[in-house]
């Protein structure tokens, strides 16, 4: 009985191995047909790909990458939400704070300016010499 319990126990932990591995592709997939896309100026599948492809992404990178193709298609308003996200979740990550700038740029000009101000603290302007 006890060997029939373990090889149960055996065959539940490698469905769920198989089942996260699947979902692991799919996002994988996901992020390279949506970085194709991107680089074909396809940007309204492009973020739609990137949405679909982060459902196990812990990280805030494709969410940042779907903000950049929606802002790069013209939806200035999706793209601010999806930022409003990646800077709550990642204060210091200047890339966001400067594509939330621009994001805001015509809608909120005031949270776009405090964006900027951000961007230049985060990363500061390196001066030639």
């Amino acid at each position: 009985m006890a060997a029939v319990i373990a090889r149960l126990a055996m065959l539940l932990a490698a469905a769920a191995v198989i089942a996260v591995s699947a979902v692991w592709l799919h996002d994988a997939r996901s992020q390279a047909d949506a970085t194709a896309a991107l680089n074909a100026s396809r940007f309204e599948e492009a973020a739609r790909l990137f949405q679909r492809g982060r459902a196990l992404a812990p990280e805030s990178g494709p969410k940042g990458a779907e903000a950049f193709a929606l802002l790069k298609a013209g939806h200035r308003e999706e793209a601010a939400r999806l930022l409003e996200e990646v800077v709550r979740s990642e204060p210091r990550n200047a890339r966001a704070w400067a594509a939330l700038a621009f994001a805001d740029r015509d809608r909120d000009p005031r949270r776009a300016a405090f964006a900027e101000a951000r961007v230049r603290v985060l990363a500061p302007p390196v001066e030639s010499r």
